[in-house]
């Protein structure tokens, strides 16, 4: 498996593909209906009221394929690895747009920011057979996104984001 994102690059080689990096408060109602009332303009698979603090969405509009990456399961991280890296690899040759969001604990969408650049949480990738060298030569010139938490109200309120600092190499 540790090669398997080499097969994904090359299958989205001469594409255009765009990530949206999402960030997710504690929600305190996990009905996806209020959440959509509260987001009409989103697109159906990116409201959610279930994440363990972040998604990545991989779109490759050419293959009509899209993909996301998260911490919830083995699956979603094994997926964040292979298409962060091989999105990685690209930016080297093509732009990669992302498009940052938070989801806040009422349901609504914030839009922090668009970048030309991809941007990823690096947290979650690594492992599935690509060694701790190989991850960061490719991850070496890639924009990190980090989230600032205050849990000190964790119990009340959810977890608030205070802010996303993204790091650009």
């Amino acid at each position: 498996m540790g090669n398997d994102y080499k097969t994904v690059l090359d299958r989205i080689k001469g594409t255009n593909p765009y990530s949206v990096l999402t960030f997710h408060e504690q929600p305190k109602s996990k009905d996806r209906r209020k959440f959509k009332r509260r987001n009409p303009e989103l697109p159906e698979f990116l409201v959610t009221t279930r994440s363990h603090g972040f998604k990545q969405y991989f779109f490759v509009p050419e293959l009509k394929e899209r993909r996301y990456g998260a911490a919830e399961s083995s699956k979603s991280r094994g997926t964040m690895t292979l298409w962060a890296l091989a999105l990685a690899e690209l930016e080297k040759k093509v732009e990669i747009p992302t498009h940052i969001l938070i989801y806040d604990t009422k349901g609504m969408v914030k839009h922090v920011i668009s970048s030309r650049r991809f941007i990823i949480k690096p947290n979650y990738v690594g492992g599935y057979g690509v060694d701790v060298m190989t991850k960061n030569r490719i991850l070496k010139d890639t924009a990190k996104a980090f989230d600032r938490r205050n849990y000190s109200r964790q119990k009340i309120m959810g977890c608030k984001i205070e802010g996303i600092v993204v790091e650009y190499p």
